[in-house]
């Protein structure tokens, strides 16, 4: 299938020059999800970077509802944006940035294209640790002239900056008790959701994942990370933010907006 490369070219100029579209050229045309996520798979080989791995996001109905989509969404993800916790990032390094609690998946064997689905026991079998961590999504566009899901998705859908905290011990055992999980900003809570917001459980969008890319003739390889998605959590984050992300008695992650 044929990109728009003056499309790919202005997300990637976006991207590596962090600052938004200036404007939407009227000849550009997502028609469909396929097109946006080959558009996608362009922009990340045009940028040159390091792939990490993989981002969910939209991952419950509440958050399909803000992202505009009625289905989840994934974007990849670049080592050269990972950090370790605690983290502090410039605000003039991010584009309206948009902070998320997430938990971060190391894979210990790879999911590769091939001819069945993925199920769940194959996926938590693949799963060498998991990570708490913190999503710092962005967006490329104009925050008053959002286009449609296509053009987002084409973007990575926001795929951002990512803060990796502490391993979760017993992993498996702490799902099945379920996580609180609680953003504070400057000093005050702001935001609450459990790991169960995650489509019932942080692993179900590592299913959704493998098996869409299944279905793309691609794969998650061994090694890559992938964020399973917010615990129901968004903060938007300006210069002078502090913010501490706590897991219940599992881990904290302190990030501040310098």
């Amino acid at each position: 299938m044929a990109v728009d490369a003056s499309l790919v070219e202005a997300l990637r100029n976006a991207r590596r020059e962090v600052r938004p579209l200036a404007r939407m050229d009227a000849a550009w045309r997502l028609e469909s999800e396929e097109e946006a996520y080959e558009t996608m798979f362009a922009v990340s080989s045009a940028l040159g970077w390091r792939q990490a791995g993989w981002k969910i996001a939209a991952t419950n109905e509440q958050m399909q509802a803000q992202l505009r989509t009625d289905s989840p969404v994934f974007g990849p993800t670049f080592h050269e944006h990972f950090l370790s916790a605690p983290a502090a990032l410039p605000q003039q390094r991010l584009l309206s940035p948009i902070v998320e609690c997430e938990f971060f998946f190391v894979m210990g064997r790879a999911l590769p294209s091939r001819g069945r689905p993925y199920a769940f026991d194959d996926v938590m079998a693949a799963i060498e640790r998991v990570h708490v961590g913190i999503e710092i999504a962005e967006c490329r566009y104009p925050e008053d002239r959002l286009p449609s899901k296509e053009f987002i998705i084409a973007d990575g859908f926001a795929s951002g900056w990512y803060v990796m905290g502490r391993q979760v011990d017993a992993w498996r055992e702490a799902f099945a008790r379920d996580i609180e999980v609680t953003l504070y900003k400057n000093g005050k809570p702001k935001a609450r959701g459990r790991a169960s917001d995650v489509m019932g459980h942080p692993v179900a969008p590592i299913v959704w994942l493998a098996n869409k890319l299944n279905g793309m003739g691609r794969e998650i390889a061994r090694g890559q990370i992938v964020s399973s998605g917010s615990c129901n959590i968004l903060a938007r984050a300006r210069q002078g933010d502090a913010f501490k992300a706590v897991y219940g008695a599992l881990a904290e992650i302190d990030l501040e907006i310098l």
